[in-house]
């Protein structure tokens, strides 16, 4: 090889093509080596941004176990609740019909109503005092069923008024 001879003008050292090949290598090799930087970078952002996502869907689906959990919990609970106002409602109603039951029973020492007709008006011990003792069996028997069926209709309202109450304190919304 030759030995390199320095030219002695610098610009005919411009216009040499090995010099314009040399400048465009080196340019496309640092613009290789910014692109590198620039996709490595890249590539770590978007590591960094989809580790991010993956925490908040798992802490995302945490807090939705644990809603969930907590809304069964209250579910259970109210399910229990009405199971025991259920329970109470029909032991009160069970006695309400067995008080029917006796105080039906107890209306065979009574007389019938005259074939006439006749109330209160044709009954001493009636008109003596207004306390019903001196009512006729089928009188009677009448006021007593009415009676218990009032008796029914307010158990029935006080455990409708208990579930609403129920459900309103306990934070959930009451039904329409």
């Amino acid at each position: 090889m030759p030995p390199l001879r320095r030219p002695e003008n610098p610009v005919s050292l411009l216009l040499s093509p090995k010099v314009w090949l040399a400048i465009v290598f080196a340019a496309v090799l640092a613009f290789a080596g910014v692109q590198t930087v620039r996709v490595s970078d890249g590539k770590a952002e978007l590591a960094k941004e989809r580790q991010e996502r993956a925490e908040e869907t798992t802490e995302r689906e945490r807090i939705a176990r644990r809603a969930t959990e907590r809304n069964r919990q209250i579910e259970q609970e109210r399910t229990a609740l009405a199971t025991a106002q259920e329970k109470a409602r029909d032991e009160q109603i069970l006695n309400i019909d067995a008080r029917l039951r006796d105080a039906l029973g107890q209306l065979r020492d009574r007389p019938d109503r005259p074939a006439g007709g006749g109330g209160a008006a044709g009954n001493p011990a009636a008109q003596a005092a207004c306390t019903g003792a001196g009512l006729y069996r089928p009188d009677a028997a009448f006021l007593i069923g009415e009676a218990a069926a009032a008796a029914r209709i307010a158990a029935e309202r006080d455990y409708c008024h208990e579930r609403y109450d129920g459900l309103s304190a306990a934070g959930g919304e009451a039904p329409p």
